[in-house]
């Protein structure tokens, strides 16, 4: 039981060490090269380096070159057993009106390898509560809004499942 014991407690501390000496802002900044590709820019945050993670406070996020809104600070949680990303305080640029007046609060973006095919959502805003999935290999994902869309309707197709509760279905 002993060296059982001592490959368990060897492998965890692997894993702490191997999470606290992760390169983090290298492989943010070779995300943000990715998301690049994709028209997607992040831009005047401040990145701050944590022992388990990275932090972005006070940035701005652009699609295509517009600007989409502002968001408090994102934390990313590069690890081996699995990854986090949390949004907090992000607000839409008003100026766009095709854009519904829409406030996230918190967003949770949840992959793990164990399961590799699907990213998990979860979150609350201005809309009320959202719960999802991505499916990676399918391309396509569902996001449940239980609460009031505001707005969200006439840009996205909600099917209502029930009275509070709407499902948005996408392909990527």
């Amino acid at each position: 039981m002993k060296p059982f014991v001592k490959w368990i407690g060897s492998f965890f501390l692997l894993l702490l060490l191997v999470a606290l000496f992760l390169p983090k802002r290298e492989l943010y900044y070779k995300g943000e090269e990715l998301l690049y590709q994709r028209g997607i820019v992040i831009s005047d945050e401040q990145v701050r380096e944590r022992a388990l993670a990275l932090e972005l406070l006070d940035g701005k996020l652009y699609l295509k070159g517009i600007l989409i809104g502002d968001f408090n600070q994102i934390q990313i949680y590069p690890d081996i057993l699995f990854n986090l990303v949390t949004i907090q305080g992000f607000k839409r640029n008003k100026s766009i009106a095709l854009i519904p007046d829409i406030a996230i609060e918190r967003l949770l973006l949840f992959y793990t390898p164990f399961y590799p095919i699907k990213v998990f959502l979860k979150g609350e805003g201005s809309f009320g509560r959202l719960d999802g999935w991505i499916d990676l290999v399918e391309r396509r994902g569902e996001i449940d809004l239980f609460g009031n869309p505001k707005g969200l309707g006439s840009l996205l197709k909600l099917k209502k499942i029930e009275e509070g509760h709407y499902r948005y279905e996408f392909t990527l």
